[in-house]
């Protein structure tokens, strides 16, 4: 409170010495070139208006009819808006003065007007009021959302006068009319923000989505991001019953290969006692011409395949099947082996999840915080 009265003391003593310039105060102001400058390279203007405690009042008298000598009528009506609207006012009384005197000062010639005559005089005529600043962004006083409101604009210098602006080319007759790209409106605000949380949100999911492709990768090993893509839709983008999809996709798959395999490998055998048995038949027939040409002893076809089917292909056949059988338990160990891999994989890939979705509701509590404070800015 006493920083506001040291400041409201300072304003105070600069008004009492430029009263002498009644006629003018844009004169005596280091900062007119400047700001000059400043609104020239938007297409305005800077009019003087005197520094006699009514500048307020005769910035926006001009800006509103034309004519700033109407400053006295402007101010009456406004001080019984605030007045018809006391609790929306009272509250901001600066220095904790009753509401009545402060309404009574407020309405008496002279009386510098402030940040609540310019909220009352907008909703009053339902009309935005812009505030040009030098070298500082523009402030702007909302009493409408509509695109067909109108616009006065007023310029603020020194932290103690109100100046009007208008056009470089008007000639300062009649109502201003600024006509260039109008502030941004609450809603034009809230549309930004939302469409820019839309995107920031899109490039989240993106990422988020990326990031559970990976997991998902990297606890099953499946390199087709397609599938898993597929997978992590047809799922709500559960990452571990995605995991778990998948594993069972590669499991049956696995299994149709291996059922196949057993199957390839014993036709290789019978195929190969037939040759041999048929081999024995040959070389039988063959033994038994010779016996006969040369009067020896003759065994027929008939003892040969009984002395050779007893023989080494029913032992060879034995022997691959003891082999077959060794397979199937290597395969089993290795089964074995590859699910204890996948399921310290899916712990971790739980555990990376878990800290994912933790992370990304932080970052959705930090934005709805940003949120609010934009919004409570903005009011």
């Amino acid at each position: 409170m006493a920083h506001k009265r040291e400041e409201r003391a300072k304003r105070d003593a600069l008004r009492k010495e430029r009263q002498a310039r009644k006629h003018g105060y844009l004169e005596g102001d280091e900062n007119f070139v400047g700001f000059s400058n400043q609104l020239a390279t938007q297409g305005l203007k800077l009019k003087d208006i005197p520094g006699d405690g009514n500048c307020l009042f005769r910035a926006l008298a001009d800006q509103l009819e034309g004519d700033m000598s109407e400053h006295m009528r402007h101010r009456r009506e406004t001080v019984d808006y605030i007045i018809q609207h006391r609790s929306e006012f009272e509250p901001f009384v600066e220095d904790g003065q009753p509401f009545e005197r402060y309404v009574r000062n407020l309405a008496q010639n002279g009386t510098f007007g402030g940040n609540d005559a310019l909220v009352a005089f907008s909703c009053l005529h339902n009309v935005n009021i812009i505030i040009h600043r030098f070298n500082e962004p523009c402030l702007q006083v909302t009493a409408s959302d509509s695109p067909s409101a109108r616009e006065l604009h007023v310029s603020y210098h020194n932290g103690d006068h109100y100046s009007s602006v208008r056009r470089i080319t008007d000639p300062g007759v009649g109502p201003g009319v600024v006509e260039h790209e109008k502030l941004p409106t609450k809603s034009d605000k809230k549309a930004r923000h939302q469409s820019r949380h839309k995107v920031k949100s899109s490039v989240e999911t993106n990422e988020m989505e990326g990031t559970m492709i990976e997991t998902v990768t990297s606890a099953t090993q499946c390199r087709d991001v397609s599938l898993i893509e597929q997978t992590l839709v047809d799922t709500s983008f559960d990452v571990d019953a995605t995991i778990s999809m998948i594993l069972q996709l590669m499991d049956i798959q696995e299994a149709s290969t291996s059922s196949h395999e057993p199957h390839s490998v014993t036709q290789e055998p019978k195929l190969e006692s037939s040759q041999t048995m048929e081999s024995s038949r040959a070389t039988a027939c063959a033994l038994s011409v010779e016996a006969n040409k040369g009067g020896n002893a003759v065994m027929n076809s008939s003892q040969m395949d009984s002395k050779n089917k007893p023989g080494k292909p029913r032992e060879r056949l034995h022997d691959e099947s003891r082999h077959l059988s060794n397979r199937q338990r290597k395969e089993k160990a290795k089964r074995e082996r590859k699910e204890r891999r996948l399921d310290e994989q899916r712990g971790r890939a739980r555990t990376s999840h878990h800290q994912l979705s933790s992370q990304q509701d932080n970052n959705m509590r930090d934005l709805d915080r940003t949120t609010a404070a934009m919004e409570t800015l903005s009011i």
